[in-house]
């Protein structure tokens, strides 16, 4: 069995595919790899310099006996185990049935909206601004894998996006969506409210009351 989805493989080809399949056990050098994939080290060296641009494989220092040029093992990045991997979104959707389960539903959601607020310290918004804020919240959804846009109504803003990158999670668990909410709200600075659509083509969408947006600091709403 492969330790490479098939997917993968068809995208990078064999040769990527095996340097990324040895490369899950262990850091290794290019002439490490060259020699247990048949390849000559130029060849390594080349199919390495494409993946670490894809953000796939880094280098890390190690040392050597002897003096001489500084010597880097390649290992895979977290992205890159995360992608090589099957068991996130089944084990996130066991992690949320057994939360439910264990702590019933207003809890489990107060710990979705937790986590909603603890992964926006990364994409936090720097802007004195609403909108830019909202702008720099639906930026952070598409991050994740969505396809966020802002848009508006007279009475609200609305961050929406045709698909939702927790889709695995929420068409099982729509208390998920309270993660996301949770999101948005932190990074915009605003209280969120979900309005997504759940099932096979999970949407997300967000609505901002317009008179619930607090003054920024230039003395309006960002509108």
């Amino acid at each position: 069995m492969s330790l490479v989805p098939q997917w993968i493989r068809r995208s990078l080809g064999p040769s990527r595919s095996a340097l990324l399949a040895q490369l899950r056990a262990e850091p290794h050098t290019v002439e490490q790899l060259a020699r247990a994939l048949h390849l000559t080290p130029s060849a390594v060296r080349s199919h390495l310099a494409l993946l670490e641009q894809d953000g796939m494989v880094d280098r890390t220092p190690i040392r050597r006996a002897a003096r001489g040029k500084p010597a880097f093992a390649y290992r895979l990045t977290k992205n890159a185990r995360v992608l090589l991997s099957s068991a996130y979104a089944p084990a996130a959707a066991h992690l949320a049935a057994a939360l439910q389960d264990r702590l019933g539903a207003y809890d489990a959601v107060a710990v979705f909206r937790a986590a909603g607020r603890s992964l926006a310290i990364r994409h936090r918004s720097g802007s004195a601004r609403v909108r830019s804020r909202l702008e720099d919240a639906a930026s952070a959804i598409t991050a994740l894998g969505g396809r966020a846009e802002l848009g508006e109504r007279t009475d609200a803003y609305i961050v929406s996006s045709d698909h939702c990158p927790l889709s695995a999670l929420t068409s099982e668990h729509p208390a998920a969506c309270h993660l996301l909410e949770a999101l948005v709200g932190e990074i915009a600075g605003v209280h969120a409210r979900q309005r997504c659509a759940h099932g096979a083509m999970s949407r997300c969408r967000f609505e901002i009351q317009r008179q619930e947006t607090v003054s920024d600091a230039s003395g309006d709403t960002g509108e």
